[in-house]
């Protein structure tokens, strides 16, 4: 009897080691900063800052981290909006994907003058929505929240309705802030980080390659300040022996 109970013991301590991961899966899910958009009507994924994270990330975790960018230009996070991520295919795929590190870098878009009414009253509950969809194929995922990049005057995107800084200050930025407190988030601020460097920002609004590599040394700063590859490995880890 005591033989079979020490077996058991064994097997299942061996099923827990064995279905142990060394993987980390990222979601990036933004616009076109996201995607890769680095002056006007010029884009290359390369040049994303996510791209550029994850090369960064590699060279110091290897191949641990592994991530899908759901980036695509001109969405906005408000389902309403004129272009909602929502719809995005590939933000079906991010969900499929069941990240276990979720970064959410939306607002620009919806800071134009012409969305103002509606951001107010839809974008907080759109955010929250957005969280709890990604908590409801992965609970123990991670968030990160980002601050938009400031916005310059006199950039060529919608000229009859373009994104506005100050908008995107006293109400986008002030609603993500408030996601972020609510639900304990990490934010990535890349709003004061760009403050008077516009020489980062060819076109106006979207980071040009030194820019997209700042806001990639930003980001890759914080995750190893935080160690959230091994704070996530610990907890996907830690589900698969439990559920043994």
């Amino acid at each position: 009897m005591k033989f079979v109970i020490a077996a058991t013991i064994f097997i299942t301590a061996l099923n827990s080691v064995s279905s142990q991961t060394n993987k980390v899966k990222m979601a990036f899910i933004g616009n076109s900063i996201t995607a890769g958009v680095y002056d006007y009507k010029k884009s290359d994924i390369n040049e994303s800052y996510a791209t550029k994270f994850a090369k960064l990330m590699q060279e110091v975790y290897g191949d641990t981290l592994e991530t899908f960018n759901a980036g695509v230009s001109g969405r906005t996070l408000t389902k309403h909006g004129p272009a909602p991520i929502w719809n995005e295919d590939v933000f079906e795929k991010a969900l499929k994907y069941q990240p276990d590190i979720c970064l959410i870098a939306l607002g620009t878009n919806d800071s134009k003058p012409s969305l103002f009414d509606m951001v107010q009253k839809e974008f907080y509950n759109d955010y929250q929505n957005m969280i709890d969809t990604f908590k409801s194929v992965n609970p123990d995922i991670v968030f990160i929240v980002c601050l938009p990049p400031p916005i310059w005057e006199g950039h060529p995107y919608s000229p009859k309705d373009p994104h506005n800084d100050t908008l995107l200050v006293k109400y986008t930025i002030p609603l993500i802030d408030s996601i972020a407190v609510t639900n304990d988030l990490l934010v990535v601020d890349f709003y004061t980080t760009f403050i008077g460097k516009s020489q980062y920002f060819t076109d106006k609004l979207h980071p040009n390659p030194e820019g997209s590599k700042e806001m990639a040394r930003l980001l890759f700063d914080r995750f190893r300040k935080e160690d959230l590859i091994h704070k996530a490995l610990k907890m996907k880890n830690s589900v698969i022996i439990y559920n043994n």
